[in-house]
């Protein structure tokens, strides 16, 4: 369970899908071994295993609904930070090596109006390829699930001296402690476990989501269609014969009556 603007919930339909494919991406590619996170200070800095056990905390309590709320920390806040960058980097990707490929900037649309419910937003088209466009859609998912981006302020905090940091916490509402706590840090074979752990909670959350996001999607296109044959019948039931159709004492013509 998360605590978001929208309440307290886990992610379902295609904003858990999105979220969950970024992650995969993140732990098949390798990125989690490189230091590409250099805009997220605080998950940028730690090892490996850190990284694993807070993308672990992390997408248990997004996904689970019997996991208790975290407390909210940098650490926390920036391991699910880094996976809405790598969707980012994973939207970009698309548009310039598979620009026809819609796939994924698909899932951050729908994403996008399942959670809001808004009909007067609009969002770009699925095949829209510029970067800029998808910029808002990717911060309603953001913020969807963290309230800001204060995890990104560790480094420039702790740069100042203490009384300028203590003041600027302070007045942007930031709990001491947010900054203070300290990453998992598992041996190698616990981070081995907390690694498959997490590859088989997100492909799993990845494949029954979009098994869902396919059923509905079915179910509105029968709707759709039996909606569809339903205004054909009403249409032709009130439609008048035509005049040709009919003999010359005014009865409709039969297929084998002559004029």
């Amino acid at each position: 369970m998360w605590h978001t603007e929208y309440g307290d919930r886990v992610l379902k339909g295609a904003e858990a899908v999105v979220f969950a494919d970024s992650a995969l991406d993140m732990l098949q590619s390798g990125l989690l071994k490189t230091d590409v996170f250099g805009d997220i200070p605080v998950f940028n800095s730690l090892t490996y295993p850190q990284r694993i056990a807070m993308l672990h905390r992390a997408a248990r309590a997004v996904f689970r609904p019997e996991v208790p709320m975290p407390e909210f920390t940098a650490v926390l806040d920036g391991a699910v930070g880094a996976i809405f960058l790598n969707m980012r980097w994973l939207l970009a990707k698309e548009i310039e090596t598979r620009p026809h490929d819609t796939s994924f900037r698909s899932l951050v649309s729908l994403a996008c109006r399942e959670l809001t419910a808004d009909e007067d937003l609009k969002w770009p088209e699925d095949s829209c390829n510029d970067e800029l466009k998808w910029d808002f859609p990717l911060e309603v998912l953001h913020f969807g699930i963290l309230w800001d981006r204060e995890y990104a302020c560790d480094g420039v905090l702790v740069d100042l001296p203490p009384e300028t940091s203590s003041l600027l916490r302070a007045f942007s509402g930031i709990p001491e402690r947010y900054f203070q706590a300290i990453a998992d840090d598992p041996t190698p074979p616990q981070m081995e476990i907390l690694r498959d752990e997490l590859l088989a909670l997100c492909a799993e959350v990845s494949r029954t989501g979009r098994a869902e996001l396919a059923a509905a999607q079915q179910k509105a296109d029968r709707k759709g269609k039996k909606a569809g044959g339903q205004k054909r019948k009403t249409s032709e039931k009130g439609k008048k014969p035509n005049k040709k159709d009919k003999t010359p004492g005014g009865k409709k013509r039969k297929p084998d009556d002559k004029s």
